[in-house]
């Protein structure tokens, strides 16, 4: 049978000192740090999902303005091919007006020139007839 006996006393009260100086010198300071462990781990879920997420509203936001840059950049794009087609117009029909200018130039040159070719062609004509018109007759006109 247990007998209780000073030694039971003496070793139950060590025990209860241990626990005490244990508790306040290792258990307490333990459980502190595993409850600033679990409060910092808390905390930086929180921090990874609050990034998570913002990072999410950048990547839609930044898609947003990829894409509206991408409109506005095709809509330059289209901007500037109307101006290119409208100086392209305008040079095309600046060059047809120089080249009708030219055409009538030289029409008006070619047109001179006939001019003067025939009257060169009457005068010698008249100087020919009269030199046949002379050997025929065999005599001098008047």
């Amino acid at each position: 049978m247990i007998s209780i006996n000073a030694t039971l006393l003496v070793q139950l009260i060590n025990f209860l000192l241990l626990m005490y100086i244990l508790n306040r010198l290792l258990f307490r300071p333990i459980l502190q740090t595993v409850r600033e462990r679990r409060e910092r781990i808390e905390q930086a879920r929180k921090d990874a999902k609050d990034m998570t997420k913002q990072g999410e509203d950048l990547l839609v936001e930044n898609g947003l303005k990829i894409e509206a840059a991408k409109t506005e950049a095709n809509q330059r794009k289209e901007i500037m091919k109307a101006e290119a087609q409208v100086e392209a117009d305008r040079i095309i029909a600046d060059s047809m007006v120089g080249e009708e200018k030219i055409v009538t130039r030289i029409r008006d040159e070619i047109a001179q020139e006939a001019h003067a070719v025939r009257q060169t062609f009457r005068k010698q004509a008249q100087g020919l007839s009269i030199y046949v018109t002379k050997k025929v007759i065999g005599r001098e006109l008047k």
